[in-house]
């Protein structure tokens, strides 16, 4: 897989907020790694967050996708709201905008350490747990 600069536009207000404990905890990149693909998150201080993903599988095409949007935590839930996202099933040779119908979606997640103590995001999907480790 190549990966490929892109430029997403979007529009939304920025709101000044001060970041929870929990929030500020979250700020940096959250990457977790399987066989079939990478998913990515970077959650930044001023609310915004982006996301990639890419999945490479034998039975299907390879799919990147690229999302920005702002973000907040409460309860132990990520919420990912004001989304904007393209895709790419050519290995990054050409995106086309997704349409605007997921334009929030949740991460329930809960902060652990692993055996080694290092910190992972905890969640789960229609397999079991996924674990998305700081970078």
């Amino acid at each position: 897989m190549q990966a490929k600069a892109v430029t997403v536009y979007a529009q939304w207000k920025k709101v000044t907020r001060t970041l929870s404990t929990s929030e500020k905890a979250l700020i940096g990149n959250w990457s977790m790694v399987s066989t079939s693909g990478v998913i990515s998150y970077e959650f930044i201080s001023d609310g915004t967050f982006s996301e990639i993903v890419l999945v490479k599988m034998s039975y299907s095409p390879d799919m990147s996708l690229f999302t920005k949007g702002l973000w907040y935590e409460s309860g132990g839930t990520i919420y990912m709201t004001n989304r904007v996202s393209e895709e790419s099933k050519d290995d990054g040779k050409t995106w086309s905008p997704l349409p605007s119908a997921a334009q929030t979606d949740t991460l329930k997640c809960s902060m652990r350490t692993d055996e080694y103590g290092k910190q992972y995001l905890e969640t789960f999907n229609s397999v079991g747990e996924v674990r998305f480790y700081k970078s």
